[in-house]
């Protein structure tokens, strides 16, 4: 049994600084740090990469949200008190979207806290950044046949990969949590502020309180859930809606050239000067940080999903992070991890996951499909098991 390391020195001092600045705020501790480290050398990676060339870093800013080392980088005179608005943002949308943290707005989902009525359904008002993230998984389950289940929280809790021992959940235990995966059992309503009290007879919600949170568009968001058990999970779609969020927000201020990095979710701003960013892609189980390629992109997101970024090892068989929404295993297939560039931060970091989990022919067949059919073409470079690499578009 063994979990994936980077080298000692460095590793410890990852350690230490996530302990002396992040443990309170987050609760980690080493055990837990370890899992977040490929995202700090992912980071420094791409600082390495992009830190080449005529243009050279003006200002960075970093910290640790959803147990990832998150950084932004400009390359241009945009101020240091903009990044760290942009940086103070992951903040918030921790209390959004963190399945741990028990003020975040998903966790209380999943509990069924603020239930707005005693009905068997259980409904409660959402914000709006829940609603946009939880009906861009839902329209990317169903364009995936599945292989993104934004319902599988329930499955993946089984999976534990800080435990200093971990074990395989046994078969009937997997097969009861497949029971409550169905993204049917997840609706959601859009209301205006005016017609809020049509929702639902039985309906608690305080109308003061909804025209409060409605905002600018005057709406209110419902979620309702038929399943008692369903878990939602957000960890595959979360990072690329904040990444754009984080880019829409630096472009209204006037940022050109930056980068965005959420450990393995890379966004670029502008070209750097006509250069581009060169984004490295890491070699799957290699030292933390060595590359397999780079890619030289402007304006596009980078975002790579991989079996090597989270496992333990139990008689030489290897079960990682990305679970079949078909069996409630680890995937088992021929790729070891598939990057997607795309200007959609979103989309790229559902995809990278979906794509994995279909194996080199399906993701050939998606590709093809979805590049004909859409006006946002997509990249995608596929690394296999045995290291062959293959680029689609």
């Amino acid at each position: 049994m063994r979990f994936l390391h980077a080298k000692k020195s460095k590793t410890e001092k990852l350690e230490e600084y996530i302990e002396s600045n992040h443990k309170e705020k987050s609760g980690l501790g080493v055990k837990a740090s370890k899992l977040i480290i490929s995202s700090v050398f992912i980071c420094m990676s791409l600082v390495i990469f992009t830190g080449c060339g005529k243009s050279a870093a003006r200002a960075t800013v970093s910290g640790l949200y959803f147990d990832t080392f998150i950084s932004i980088t400009a390359y241009d005179n945009t101020d240091n008190g903009i990044l760290q608005n942009a940086l103070s943002k992951c903040e918030d949308y921790e209390l959004i979207f963190s399945k741990t943290n028990e003020q975040s707005e998903l966790y209380k989902i999943n509990s069924r806290m603020d239930a707005l009525s005693d009905d068997a359904h259980y409904r409660t008002q959402i914000s709006k950044d829940m609603y946009d993230v939880i009906s861009q998984a839902l329209e990317l389950s169903e364009d995936t046949d599945g292989a993104y289940n934004p319902a599988l929280g329930s499955v993946i809790e089984l999976w534990d990969y800080r435990s200093e021992n971990p074990i395989v959940p046994t078969q009937d235990v997997i097969d009861a949590a497949l029971l409550h995966t169905d993204v049917a059992a997840i609706h959601l309503y859009e209301k205006n502020i005016d017609d809020v009290k049509a929702v639902d007879a039985n309906d608690s919600l305080d109308v003061e309180e909804a025209s409060n949170s409605a905002g600018k568009d005057e709406n209110v968001y419902i979620l309702e859930i038929d399943d008692d058990e369903l878990v939602i999970d957000l960890g595959g779609i979360a990072k690329g809606y904040i990444a754009n969020q984080l880019r829409d927000y630096l472009i209204e201020k006037g940022c050109k050239e930056a980068v965005i990095a959420l450990g393995g979710n890379i966004y670029c701003i502008g070209d750097k000067a006509g250069e581009g960013y060169n984004v490295g892609i890491q070699k799957p189980f290699a030292n933390l940080g060595e590359n397999e390629m780079s890619v030289n992109v402007s304006d596009t997101s980078v975002v790579t999903s991989g079996i090597y970024e989270r496992y333990f090892e139990i008689d030489n068989h290897i079960y990682h992070h990305i679970i079949d929404s078909s069996n409630g295993y680890p995937v088992d297939n021929d790729l070891a991890s598939v990057t997607v560039i795309c200007k959609d931060s979103l989309k790229a970091d559902v995809l990278s996951t979906a794509l994995l989990c279909m194996g080199n022919e399906g993701v050939a067949d998606y590709v093809k499909k979805y590049n004909e059919s859409s006006g946002d073409k997509i990249k995608v470079i596929l690394i296999s098991r045995d290291g062959i690499v293959n680029e689609l578009d």
